[in-house]
């Protein structure tokens, strides 16, 4: 969600087998029953600016399937607070324009 939110913004659908591709719709009610200010409060604690997202089900050839749109960010979102640091190899510079909270020290 956050290599969409970077770009133009995306979705992700649930509901389609992977291989070969085929629509197959929600297998559970899990994706109904997933509180979005659960999944809006891990974003949140995980990454900065917010991510802003949809979740809604859409009915095709007779069966659901699960569509989260990711919004494109006003600004890019950065690494996860307090999460990993991206590891540059130490004859690489980091590419410029990185912010210096996204460097490692």
């Amino acid at each position: 969600m956050v290599a969409f939110a970077n770009n133009k913004g995306g979705y992700i659908v649930f509901g389609i087998k992977d291989k070969p591709r085929e629509l197959v719709g929600l297998q559970s009610n899990n994706f109904e029953t997933t509180d979005e200010a659960k999944i809006t409060a891990y974003f949140n604690d995980v990454f900065s600016p917010k991510i802003v997202f949809e979740k809604f089900i859409v009915e095709v050839r007779s069966k659901n399937i699960g569509v989260l749109y990711t919004h494109q960010a006003k600004c890019h979102l950065g690494v996860p607070l307090g999460g990993f640091t991206p590891k540059w190899h130490p004859q690489v510079a980091p590419p410029s324009g990185t912010p210096k909270w996204h460097r490692r020290r």
